[in-house]
Parts: structure tokens; sequence; C-alpha cells
């Protein structure tokens, strides 16, 4: 039952709304979520709600965008599996703007060239050493964007004073955690070079894309650094 359907029949519950009134307010609503549409053609992906109801939306989603992963059933600490048996963890972050005491549907933000480089917010519940390769996912208004990152560019130990250099710093989440943390969204976007692979969004459908494939071509960037892959400090 989607959100309309359900005030309709809760409307409805109460019996103080004539018919007339309560189609009126349906065609009213109706209207405005039509708009929103026009403008955030993602609208309804941003208000399916947060933490594990959007995760698992957007996890199924990428994991059937690709032929040769699918979902980890072993009870495991990581989302997907390559054919190759690599561990994947998928991470997603919406694009938004404004205080998060706001509605979500007014802090939506497009893909722009200023979006493209800044956004706010952090990938949580990241465990690098659970996982061979995470993938983060960015959803934004009107577009969809995927990173691919090996997990071993991570720093082992979150906190600013564990940070390995040429790795990507993990803050600390939860207390005394040794092992996971937060990736602030900057350090995967002013590094988009090494991570984002070269696909059409908008093919984000069943089986569209290969991970063998787009691995190779993020570690074919990641060679030009050296053996080791020392990353560039990032710039936020």
């Amino acid at each position: 039952m989607d959100q309309l359907s359900f005030m309709s029949d809760e409307v409805k519950g109460h019996g103080n709304v004539s018919a007339e009134d309560l189609a009126s307010l349906i065609a009213i609503i109706d209207g405005h979520n039509s708009r929103m549409l026009d403008r955030f053609p993602n609208y309804n992906l941003f208000i399916t709600g947060t933490g594990q109801s959007y995760g698992l939306k957007i996890q199924q989603r990428i994991i059937d965008s690709f032929s040769d992963l699918s979902k980890n059933m072993s009870g495991s600490d990581y989302d997907a599996i390559s054919k190759l048996g690599e561990k994947i963890e998928i991470k997603s972050l919406k694009a938004l703007k404004g205080e998060s005491t706001d509605y979500i549907g007014s802090r939506i933000v497009n893909l722009t060239p200023q979006t493209k480089l800044h956004i706010g917010g952090s990938f949580q519940q990241v465990k690098p050493s659970e996982c061979d390769c995470f993938i983060f996912h960015i959803l934004y208004g009107d577009a969809e964007r995927l990173f691919l990152v090996p997990s071993k560019l991570f720093s082992t130990t979150p906190k600013m004073e564990n940070r390995e250099p040429g790795k990507i710093l993990l803050s600390a989440q939860h207390r005394g955690h040794k092992t996971e943390g937060q990736a602030n969204v900057g350090q995967i976007l002013s590094r988009a070079s090494y991570f984002e692979p070269d696909i059409k969004y908008s093919s984000l459908k069943a089986k569209a894309f290969s991970f063998a494939k787009l691995k190779k071509e993020i570690e074919m960037r990641l060679d030009v650094l050296g053996p080791d892959w020392i990353l560039p400090e990032s710039k936020n």
C-alpha cells in the first residue's frame, strides 16, 4: 500500500469527511506528488524512509543491476558476493540540504556541477575488515552515482589519531569500536576520478553492469598511484 492509499483509508476510517471532500484532498496531494516527481524523479526513493527500510531497497536495486553479484545469504557482515567470491559491502547516502529536522522532501538536491563535488553527510557503519570492496551509492533527486572502493584503501582503525597516510580516514561511530566507523562523503567525492566508473547511470537496471569489468577499470586507475595505491590527500 502506498502513502496516498494509506492516508485515504485512514481518513475514511474516521468517517467525518465526505466522499467529495476526500476525493478533492486526494487530488490535491496527488498533484503535489506529480510536481515533486517532475522536479525530483527519485522522489519516491527519498521518502521511502531512513535506515533499514531505505538501505535494503537500495541494496537490492544495486545488486540486481550487476550480472555477476548475488545477495549474501550466509549471515556474514557483508551485503553481496561476486561470482569470484569477493565480498561486497553496499552503502548509500541521500544528497540533502538543510536541517535534519526539516521534511526530507524539502531537502532534496539534484545533481549539479556544485553538488557533484560537494554534499554533506557520511557513509555509516563502514567495516573494511569485513569485505573486499565497497560500492558507495549517492542518490540525488534526478540522478544516482556509484563508486567502487577497495577496502584496503581505508585506515584500519577509526579516529584521526589512527589515520594512515594515503588512506581514507574513518571517523569513530561507536564508542570503543576498533574496526567500524564513518566515511565522510567528501573523501570519496574528492577522489571520484579514481573510484567512479565510467557508466551510464540511467542504466541502473537489471544486470546492466559487470562488477568484474568495473573493478578492473578502477584498479587500472589506482595502479597509476604505484603498487601500494597510496591515495593523494583528500581536499575534504
